[in-house]
């Protein structure tokens, strides 16, 4: 039944929360610190770059960081910044800064969800209005 599973996984959820969340953040860091799967995701990266330019659109890319420890994948955000960087693409707007300066509580949905909270993507909203296109 649904009810079962709910409370299966919120009590094995709650009583493992940080290494299961330490174990799945270190999986992806893994995957983008092993050469093959990078390139494999890089081009994939390169093929949306290429597409967008091909139909002449804006590409403003937003970046969201572990939203639980946002400064441990500041490497990983770069790295993929990188890849836009390269290809002329600028409007990029990192936010593992705006992440960190969120508490925890505020910055994602709950214990546990560690995705962004609803004010925290109501600030980037702001932001994007700010930086991309306050000024048009």
């Amino acid at each position: 039944s649904y009810l079962l599973n709910f409370i299966y996984w919120r009590f094995y959820f709650g009583t493992n929360a940080q290494s299961m969340g330490r174990t799945h953040w270190d999986w992806n860091y893994a995957q983008y610190d092993n050469y093959v799967v990078w390139e494999i995701h890089r081009a994939q990266l390169q093929a949306f770059i290429d597409y967008v330019d091909s139909i002449g659109e804006r590409l403003i890319v937003v970046i969201f960081p572990n939203m639980p420890e946002p400064y441990r994948s500041i490497a990983y955000v770069d790295r993929v910044a990188q890849v836009f960087y390269d290809s002329g693409h600028n409007e990029v707007l990192k936010l593992f800064d705006a992440a960190e300066a969120f508490p925890i509580e505020q910055r994602v949905v709950s214990a546990f969800d560690p995705h962004a909270s609803a004010a925290f993507n109501g600030y980037v909203g702001q932001l994007l209005y700010e930086q991309f296109f306050q000024e048009q």
